[in-house]
């Protein structure tokens, strides 16, 4: 089994890094050089991402432009990232024959929908988003996209997580510790249901 994990030079998609190779052939590609990245570029560049999937099963997308970026990056930057750069990686690995997709997504994208005038907010699959910028929008087109491309290749398992509170560490109560307890069930011959997971078809 080999693994591809984008971003894996960010703290979510370092973290999955760490704990897949453990058991798993696993290679990441970011744009910053360090210990978690085989590839080093754009995730937008398609020359790199056909050599990064050589051989490669399993997808694990954690790379794209966050919060912190909105209003340092053109809104452009962020549909181009999060949106066309993820349809390209999902397209190319069908091509290339893999058997599973994770995309990690945001609960921010619930946006006004998560704060309601006059009470608290409870966020559960049934709320419908209302993005408040660039970035949940993007994030939002993403999860959209993809559930259509799941649905017209008929790629067995596509995953698509809102994680919330980043922590390093690895429990499962925690954003890094659901993704890589999300990842390594699904390689896993068991079955495993999150309330923040969502699966097509």
């Amino acid at each position: 089994m080999k693994i591809l994990v984008t971003g894996s030079a960010g703290r979510v998609g370092r973290n999955i890094y760490i704990h897949l190779m453990r058991q798993y052939q696993v290679v990441g590609l970011d744009m910053t050089p360090c210990s978690t990245i085989d590839y080093i570029g754009d995730i937008r560049d398609p020359i790199l991402i056909k050599s990064a999937l050589k051989d490669v099963d399993f997808i694990v997308h954690a790379a794209a432009l966050h919060a912190p970026h909105v209003g340092l990056r053109p809104d452009d930057d962020f549909i181009d990232i999060n949106v066309r750069a993820t349809e390209q990686l999902i397209n190319m690995g069908i091509e290339q024959g893999i058997s599973r997709f994770v995309y990690t997504s945001t609960t921010a994208l619930y946006g006004y929908a998560s704060t309601p005038k006059d009470k608290a907010g409870w966020v559960t699959e049934q709320v419908i988003p209302q993005p408040r910028t660039i970035y949940h929008q993007s994030k939002l087109q993403a999860e959209r996209l993809l559930q259509r491309i799941s649905e017209k290749n008929a790629l067995p398992v596509t995953v698509q997580v809102r994680p919330r509170a980043p922590y390093l560490n690895d429990k499962a109560s925690t954003k890094v510790g659901a993704l890589l307890y999300l990842a390594q069930s699904y390689l896993l011959p068991r079955q495993v249901t999150l309330t923040s997971l969502k699966s097509y078809p």
